[in-house]
C-alpha cells in the first residue's frame, strides 16, 4: 500500500493543506504530512493575465521531489498560478509518484472577467472545495500511472477549462476504482 505525502509551497494558504489532508483522509489511511513548506524562489515563472507570477509546475515538482520515500507518492499544494511547457494554465500536473495542485483556477473568484464562469462565485466555499478535491484525486491518479478516463462521471475525465472541471464527476468511476484500490489500500 502506498503512502501519500503532502506538502505546501511557501507562502501558501495552510487552510488549502487542511483540506486535502481531510479530502484524501476520507478515502486512504496512509498519509503523512511534510510540515517545511517547500520554496519556490528559484522555480522560473511568467506574468499571468492578472498580472501575478504564474509557476512553472514541473520546476516545483523537482524542487519537491527528495521528499519522495519509497513506495510513496507525493503531493504538493499551492495557492499561486502554475503552467507546463505549452499551456496557459493548468489546475495539476503529476508524474510518476508526483503531483501539484494549484487552487488558483479551480476557485471561480480567479475568472471575475468571464461571467459563465464567475457566476459560480455564488455558490460558495463548499463548491469550491468539491472541485479542489476532484483535482486532488485526479492528480493522485496520474501519480500511479492512471490515465484520463472518458467517463464524464469520473474523476479522471480530462479538464481543459473550469466549466469542465465543474461538469465531471466527483469519485473515480468502477474502472478506476480498482485501479487505485490496488495501489492504495
Amino acid at each position: 500500500m502506498k503512502k501519500i505525502i503532502l506538502a505546501i509551497t511557501e507562502n501558501s494558504n495552510h487552510e488549502l493543506l487542511t483540506i486535502a489532508e481531510s479530502s484524501y483522509r476520507k478515502k486512504f489511511s496512509n498519509l503523512k504530512i511534510y510540515e517545511k513548506p517547500i520554496s519556490i524562489t528559484k522555480v522560473p515563472y511568467r506574468i499571468n493575465i492578472k498580472g501575478e507570477r504564474q509557476y512553472l509546475a514541473d520546476a516545483i515538482l523537482k524542487e519537491g521531489a527528495s521528499l519522495l520515500e519509497e513506495n510513496s507518492v507525493l503531493i504538493i499544494i499551492t495557492d499561486f498560478d502554475i503552467y507546463t511547457y505549452g499551456t496557459n494554465y493548468i489546475f495539476g500536473l503529476a508524474t510518476k509518484y508526483m503531483g501539484i495542485v494549484s487552487s488558483a483556477r479551480i476557485n471561480p473568484k480567479f475568472w471575475s472577467q468571464i461571467p459563465e464562469i464567475y457566476q459560480y462565485t455564488t455558490m460558495g466555499r463548499e463548491f469550491f472545495i468539491k472541485q479542489y478535491e476532484k483535482v486532488l484525486l485526479h492528480e493522485l491518479g496520474h501519480t500511479i500511472s492512471l490515465t484520463h478516463c472518458n467517463n464524464i462521471k469520473c474523476v479522471m475525465k480530462f479538464s481543459n477549462s473550469p466549466i469542465e472541471l465543474y461538469s465531471k464527476g466527483e469519485n473515480y468511476c468502477e474502472k478506476c476504482q480498482k485501479y487505485i484500490n490496488a495501489h492504495f489500500l
